[in-house]
């Protein structure tokens, strides 16, 4: 059996006969990158480029992290992503808002994390750092903390207390 093939028998299956063509389309797209297949039938394309897909996994990574610090917290704080309410320069107009990744807030406190989807070989990025502390400055966030991704557990790296009092972890 060719691709082919398992694609008409997949889609077949999935009985995909009276949708709109749209569907059709992104259920073949689905199930080629389910299966790890190309989306095209193998036949050459004849000069046009045959489709392509993206997956921005810096999105999904933030996704992530936000996910595991509210369920981490189950209910117990305010979890969520970037709000863009509080700006970094203040007056007419309001201008570049903080957006860090997650922001957690009580009835008393706020801190904010924000991830990066890059690796990390010792301390992070002093313009890492610089963005993190703005972003916990403009929310008024006494604690803040960096995510990158690992293949295990990493203990966290308490960085101190800032000058501007935010204490800070990687």
């Amino acid at each position: 059996r060719t691709r082919q093939d398992v694609r008409a028998e997949a889609l077949a299956e999935a009985d995909l006969t009276d949708r709109h063509p749209a569907v059709v389309e992104a259920a073949a797209l689905s199930w080629a990158i389910l299966q790890g297949a190309a989306p095209s039938d193998g036949q050459d394309a004849q000069g046009s480029v045959p489709r392509s897909w993206f997956v921005n996994l810096e999105n999904r990574f933030e996704r992530a992290v936000r996910a595991s610090i509210a369920e981490a917290l189950d209910g117990v704080a305010e979890v969520c992503g970037p709000d863009k309410k509080s700006p970094l320069f203040h007056g007419p107009p309001p201008r570049l808002p903080a957006n860090p990744d997650v922001i957690v807030r009580t009835t008393d406190r706020v801190a904010v994390f924000d991830a990066k989807y890059k690796d990390r070989d010792g301390d992070p990025s002093a313009s890492d750092i610089y963005q993190l502390l703005a972003h916990a400055a403009a929310l008024g966030a006494d604690q803040a903390a960096l995510f990158y991704p690992t293949n295990g557990y990493d203990a966290p790296i308490h960085m101190g207390q800032s000058s501007t009092g935010c204490e800070v972890w990687v």
